[in-house]
């Protein structure tokens, strides 16, 4: 690895590479991190460093924690922290698999949509390494801004197809049409909607994005709620869909 890890104090100061902390416990960990060191300092419960050996198909819950986790070295580095994958929590290098590593990346980088952030891998390390490689990756977050609401009616004559596009941005994976109009049920309200294939009643359908455009309406296939979508979107977009037969 290059000489460029920075890790912080709980006032927000930078040590120096090379430079020593005392975390807690009275043992000491470094911010030195060295390309034919044998293994690195223990990880510490404070700053923005965290070793992980490998983020491979985490449930649910544990992704949760991962995200909290994230959060919590992203607040200690004033929205920097360094991810290394591959290490165990005292520092020895036990390495990952390309298939083992790929995954990991993939995890880390749906934490980072979580938390309005991005990654980057700054070096990998396979000398040394009793298994694959190890990576070092930088993640910096968004500046904060505020939450941007779009909302857009759709507009249509009757069977035009409005609510089907609706279903289909909306719907979730895989929610395309079979053309017999299987999305627009998706967003119908009514039996008689669903009986007669015409929508009688304006709904809404609200999508969230992150601040890299990513969408967050589902979690591991799951719907998240309007609530929670809304409190973790930094971007909110409402769709109108509109009656299109002229009676209503």
């Amino acid at each position: 690895f290059t000489r460029v890890l920075t890790v912080r104090d709980r006032s927000g100061s930078c040590l120096g590479m090379g430079a020593r902390r005392t975390p807690p416990h009275g043992s000491h960990g470094s911010a030195d991190i060295s390309h034919d060191a044998d293994s690195y300092p223990q990880e510490v419960e404070v700053g923005n460093v965290e070793y992980k050996l490998k983020l491979v198909s985490p449930t649910p819950a544990r992704f949760q924690q991962l995200v909290t986790q994230l959060a919590y070295r992203l607040a200690e580095g004033r929205g920097r922290a360094v991810y290394l994958l591959g290490v165990e929590d005292d520092g020895a290098l036990h390495g990952l698999c390309p298939r083992d590593m790929s995954a990991s990346l993939g995890t880390l980088r749906r934490m980072c949509g979580h938390v309005s952030a991005r990654m980057v891998v700054a070096a990998q390390r396979t000398k040394g390494v009793p298994t694959g490689r190890i990576a070092e990756v930088r993640i910096e977050q968004f500046a904060e801004c505020a939450q941007v609401e779009v909302r857009i009616a759709v507009l249509g004559s009757a069977q035009a197809g409005k609510s089907s596009v609706v279903g289909v941005l909306a719907g979730g994976p895989g929610a395309l049409d079979d053309g017999k109009g299987s999305a627009r049920t998706l967003v119908m309200r009514h039996m008689h909607e669903l009986e007669t294939g015409a929508t009688s009643s304006i709904s809404q359908q609200v999508l969230g994005f992150d601040g890299a455009s990513r969408l967050l309406n589902w979690t591991e296939e799951l719907a998240r709620t309007t609530s929670e979508l809304c409190a973790s979107s930094t971007r909110v977009m409402t769709l109108l869909d509109l009656c299109g037969e002229g009676s209503y």
